[in-house]
C-alpha cells in the first residue's frame, strides 16, 4: 500500500534519487578523509607520538537545529580504545588527528606547550624542564615531516589501488555497431545495413576499433541538423566504406538532437524483468532463465548481437525454436556444446526417441542448453505455442517435451 501511494506522487522518485546521489557523494568524501587521517595516525603511532583523538568530521561545537530547542551533539559516535578517542564529528567538513603537543588553534598553543613540558628533579641539581618524549614537538624534523606528509601519501597510494581495481573491473560500454536501421531513415537511404561497425566520425582523425555508440550520439549533437556527417563503416562482409549522411530532424521534438535512424545492437543475453511483464517477456516451455545466452534462432546460428533483431524480424508472427546457452552453476563447465550434438538433439526431439549418450567422461559437466519454442504474438494479437527440449550433459542426455496452452 505504501509503495503504491508513493508511486502515485511523481516527484517522490526524483527526490529519492537526488538524496541517494548526495549520500553517495558524502560517503565518498568521508572515505577520502578517513584515508587521509589514517595516514597521519599510522605514521604518528609508528614514530611513538601519543594520539589523543582520531575523528572523521569535526567535534568543535554543538549544532543547533532551527526552530527547535534541540542541538546536534559534538560527536555523533565516539568511543575510547586505549589512549585514543575515536569518533565521528557532527560537522562533516574534514577530520583530524589530535597529537600531544600539536594544536591548530593559536589560542590554545600556550596551554598545549605547557602539557608537553616534563619537570625532572635530580637531587643536588636544579629542576630540568624537558619535552615529553611522546609529544609531537619532541620528535626529529624527519619524523615530523613524515607525519605531516603521510596523509597525502596515503591518499596517493589508495588512488593508485582504486584506479587499478576500477580498470580491472571495467565499465560496460555500448559499441558503435548498428543493430537496427529504421526503414526510410537517413542511414537506410545511404545503404547502411545492420551489423555495420562505425570506425570513424568525420574526415579528420583516424579509425578507432573501440568507438562507442555514445561517441556517435555526441558527434551528431555537435554536427547539427543542416550538415552532412561522414562515417567510416566496416560492413558485415569486412569492406570499409565511407558514408556521407545528412541527419534527420524527424525526432527533434522527442530527442532534441539529430538522428540517423540507427540503434545499438540488442544483447544476446536474456534478462528477465522483475516483476515480469507479459508483453515483454516471452513464454517458453520450459521457461527461460535470467542470463541465458541465445546461440541459435530458427535453426540459424547467432554469431553477433545484431543478428538477434534481424532473425526475429524474419518471423514476426510465428513461434520460434531457439537455442540458448545456460549459465553454469558452481563447478560446471561453461563451454558451449558443439553444433553436431545440437543437430542430433533436434533429430531426437522430432522423432521422439530417447537415448543415453555413451562414452561421456564422468565428472565433466557442461552448461545446460535449451531448445525452445518462443511463444510470439501474431499481428492479429493471437498467441501460438510450441514445444521445447532440454539437454543436459552430465554423463547422460535427457529430453523433455512440453506445450504451453494458448491464453
Amino acid at each position: 500500500m505504501a509503495a503504491a501511494a508513493l508511486a502515485e506522487v511523481p516527484w517522490i522518485g526524483g527526490v529519492l534519487s537526488q538524496v541517494l546521489v548526495w549520500l553517495g557523494v558524502a560517503a565518498g568524501l568521508t572515505f577520502v578523509i578517513f584515508v587521509h587521517e589514517l595516514g597521519h595516525f599510522l605514521v604518528a603511532k609508528a614514530c611513538g607520538v601519543k594520539c589523543e583523538k582520531f575523528y572523521v568530521g569535526f567535534d568543535f561545537f554543538e549544532i543547533p537545529i532551527p526552530l527547535t530547542p534541540w542541538k546536534i551533539p559534538r560527536a555523533l559516535v565516539k568511543f575510547q580504545w586505549g589512549e585514543t578517542e575515536y569518533g565521528i564529528g557532527s560537522l562533516p567538513l574534514g577530520g583530524y588527528v589530535k597529537m600531544l603537543g600539536q594544536d591548530d588553534d593559536p589560542t590554545k598553543a600556550e596551554a598545549e606547550a605547557e602539557r608537553t613540558r616534563v619537570v625532572q628533579e635530580v637531587p643536588g641539581q636544579p629542576p630540568q624542564v624537558t619535552l615529553d618524549p611522546r609529544s609531537y614537538p619532541a620528535k626529529s624534523v624527519p619524523q615530523r615531516m613524515a607525519i605531516i606528509s603521510a596523509g597525502v601519501v596515503m591518499n596517493l597510494i589508495f588512488a593508485v589501488l582504486l584506479a587499478a581495481a576500477a580498470y580491472h573491473l571495467g565499465v560496460k560500454e555500448i559499441p558503435a555497431v548498428a543493430g537496427y536501421v529504421a526503414p526510410g531513415s537517413p542511414a537506410w537511404q545511404v545503404g547502411l545495413v545492420p551489423g555495420s561497425k562505425i570506425l570513424q566520425v568525420g574526415q579528420g582523425g583516424r579509425p578507432y576499433e573501440h568507438l562507442r555508440f555514445e561517441d556517435i550520439t555526441t558527434a551528431l549533437a555537435l554536427n547539427g541538423f543542416d550538415r552532412q556527417i561522414a562515417l567510416l563503416v566496416r560492413r558485415p562482409d569486412g569492406q570499409e566504406v565511407w558514408y556521407h549522411v545528412e541527419p534527420s530532424d524527424r525526432l527533434k521534438a522527442l530527442t532534441k538532437r539529430p538522428t540517423l535512424g540507427v540503434t545499438s545492437a540488442p544483447s544476446r543475453e536474456i534478462r528477465l524483468r522483475k516483476p515480469p511483464a507479459d508483453y515483454l517477456d516471452p513464454v517458453t516451455t520450459p521457461p527461460l532463465q535470467d542470463r541465458d545466452r541465445v546461440v541459435q534462432i530458427a535453426g540459424q546460428p547467432v554469431a553477433a548481437d545484431w543478428e538477434v533483431a534481424a532473425l526475429l524480424a524474419q518471423h514476426p508472427a510465428e513461434s520460434l525454436t531457439i537455442v540458448v546457452q545456460r549459465a553454469a552453476g558452481p563447478g560446471q563447465d561453461q563451454r558451449p556444446q558443439r553444433q553436431p550434438a545440437l543437430d542430433r538433439l533436434r533429430r531426437r526431439h522430432r522423432t521422439g526417441r530417447r537415448g543415453r549418450r555413451r562414452g561421456t567422461r564422468p565428472g565433466r559437466e557442461r552448461a545446460a542448453e535449451r531448445v525452445g519454442d518462443l511463444r510470439g504474438r501474431g499481428r492479429a494479437g493471437r498467441t501460438r505455442s510450441g514445444q521445447v527440449a532440454v539437454r543436459r550433459r552430465r554423463g547422460a542426455r535427457r529430453r523433455v517435451r512440453g506445450r504451453v496452452p494458448p491464453r
